[in-house]
């Protein structure tokens, strides 16, 4: 058990350090600020996810087709997201950062953050996204409770997060363990 617990520490600091380097990064540009905001550290827990998610080879159009990453709504971001990407690349793809208007389709994402002013429409885009290969992040209260993979939490100033296992099974996409160790599990497993 003791083993367990400290493998699991290792990993979470391990997933600290990632998270950081790519905060590091997004507040590089004069940033004279005491910490990362809220959104620089979520902005750096996409990227960490991607990296600890694996997709089918048909979620891809080529080999060398860059790995989509979406955000529809309100885009609660702004620059941190193209800042913390540019020429990263994500499992060999370039990373690649698209907003969406209500309405288009997300299909063509390998990612998608939900942002809070789509609380309405989040069942519908879930329904849309149902058994694509897309890794569905949103802070929106309860999201992985109703379908989607990923929900940011807030404990105080630190950002937590849960996954929904059965809906990442239903789109088929493998979650590293590592990742699974740290999150609140919802939805049983796949």
């Amino acid at each position: 058990m003791r083993d367990a617990q400290s493998r699991a520490q290792g990993w979470g600091r391990r997933l600290v350090r990632i998270a950081g380097w790519l905060l590091l990064t997004a507040c590089a540009v004069g940033a004279e600020k005491s910490g990362p905001s809220e959104y620089e550290m979520k902005g750096a827990f996409l990227y960490t996810f991607a990296q600890f998610t694996e997709w089918p080879a048909a979620a891809f159009d080529s080999p060398a087709a860059p790995l989509i990453n979406g955000v529809t709504g309100s885009d609660p971001f702004g620059h941190i997201l193209d800042d913390a990407r540019k020429g990263e690349s994500i499992h060999g793809r370039p990373a690649v950062i698209r907003r969406f208007q209500r309405g288009e389709s997300l299909k063509s994402c390998h990612v998608v953050f939900v942002g809070a002013s789509e609380k309405r429409q989040a069942p519908q885009i879930l329904a849309e996204l149902k058994g694509a290969n897309v890794l569905t992040i949103s802070e929106i209260d309860r999201f992985a409770c109703f379908g989607g993979i990923i929900t940011f939490t807030m404990e105080g100033p630190r950002v937590r997060f849960e996954i929904n296992l059965a809906a990442a099974g239903q789109a088929r996409l493998k979650i590293s363990s590592k990742l699974l160790k740290l999150a609140k599990i919802t939805g049983g497993a796949p």
